[in-house]
């Protein structure tokens, strides 16, 4: 089951954006949307200063007051991207955080410490989420035709970015509000697919001061996952005869002929690139390992081991990636780099898998929908009552 309630929201006023003439402007708003965002990612160093998070106020204090952002009554929201492999719809409101401590809400994946508390930071300071966390359930009919009816019924907002249409049903009357209030209260069970990060982050915060989080729920039949693959730069050589040795406990290795990058079709295969050459990797017939997930094989009988990566949350000779292109290009920069590539979990498998208590690494499955930052800013009304003079 989740609790979930409307909330007041900060969002692009397309009305306006729309009737800019000038590419600057729109160029404008963006790169101001970007510099918001930077503050939660690791790539930039500086994005937990003092000077970035005044810069963080500054930026949210523009928005408002150019009118580029305006600040709309609580709602709770329809949301739907469309490109072209397709459309994929869900409800986006706020979670009360109390369904994860009675244990309501499902999680499988451990978090990197360093980034959990740099989401924390920019809660506590900023006091704003960016996008929300993506829950999953199994799909039901009567939550799928109680949307359909308010879609029928509402006009929405529309949004287009680099080939994505995005809209926007807002949620106001008070009945409808409530009734999408008890269709959600009535769900069994609730997954948490992406976003645990921002969830262990708003955790710790809800110990001490009680939190709601913004949650987008997607059904399980309009999720989409791919594989995150990994990458591993070691600090010294690694003689390659031994690598394969020890892999070769566990896999049967093949090399692959014409040495073409290598992609597993199926669970239990994987590929790996080491020392220029690819393989096709190929789980033995070991009962114990064949009740285990490819990400957890990995890690505990090739990483740890083979590599001395103990803990994936904070070891930076570990890169992970779901993009073929990036991986491929990684490889091509850097001839010590190794390389594996895993079979994507569809969504049923890592329901079951979540549900039997599994726990994966860091990085383990790549989940869409992903929201683009900015579409829809929370935690608007205790931003702009309590930091209005600090903005």
């Amino acid at each position: 089951m989740a609790t979930i309630r409307a909330f007041s929201a900060l969002r692009p006023n397309m009305a306006l954006i729309n009737k800019l003439l000038h590419k600057y402007s729109t160029y404008k708003i963006e790169q101001m949307i970007a510099r918001l965002k930077r503050g939660l990612e690791p790539k930039y160093p500086h994005s937990r200063s003092v000077n970035s998070l005044d810069e963080c106020r500054i930026i949210l204090k523009e928005l408002v007051s150019t009118n580029y952002y305006a600040i709309h009554p609580k709602a709770i929201y329809i949301y739907e991207s469309q490109c072209m492999i397709g459309s994929q719809c869900g409800i986006w409101a706020e979670m009360n955080l109390e369904d994860v401590i009675n244990e309501r809400l499902e999680t499988h994946e451990r978090t990197l410490t360093e980034q959990q508390d740099r989401i924390a930071e920019y809660r506590r300071t900023i006091g704003i989420e960016g996008t929300p966390i993506l829950l999953t359930y199994r799909s039901r009919s009567g939550v799928d035709m109680l949307i359909a009816n308010l879609k029928s019924k509402i006009s929405p907002d529309i949004y287009r970015k680099a080939g994505t249409v995005y809209r926007i049903w807002p949620v106001t009357d008070t009945l409808d509000v409530e009734g999408l209030k008890r269709v959600f209260n009535s769900i069994d069970k609730v997954f948490l697919a992406d976003g645990h990060h921002r969830l262990a982050a708003a955790l710790n915060m809800h110990l001490a001061e009680a939190q709601w989080i913004s949650a987008l729920f997607v059904a399980d039949n309009q999720i989409r996952t791919s594989a995150f693959h990994r990458t591993f730069l070691p600090e010294m050589k690694i003689g390659t005869e031994a690598i394969l040795q020890e892999i070769g406990k566990y896999y049967y290795i093949t090399l692959i002929s014409g040495n073409y990058p290598y992609f597993p079709d199926r669970t239990h295969r994987m590929g790996m690139f080491l020392a220029g050459s690819w393989y096709q990797l190929d789980l033995k017939n070991d009962d114990g390992l064949m009740q285990q997930t490819d990400v957890n094989i990995l890690q505990d009988k090739i990483l740890a081991p083979v590599f001395g990566v103990s803990d994936p949350r904070c070891d930076n000779r570990l890169y992970s990636t779901p993009f073929r292109e990036e991986l491929l290009e990684r490889t091509q920069s850097d001839s010590n780099l190794i390389a594996f590539t895993l079979c994507r979990i569809d969504v049923d498998h890592l329901i079951q898998r979540i549900e039997s208590g599994t726990v994966f690494p860091p990085k383990s499955t790549y989940i869409e929908p992903k929201i683009p930052y900015g579409l829809i800013l929370s935690d608007v009304k205790q931003l702009i009552d309590h930091n209005q003079d600090e903005l």
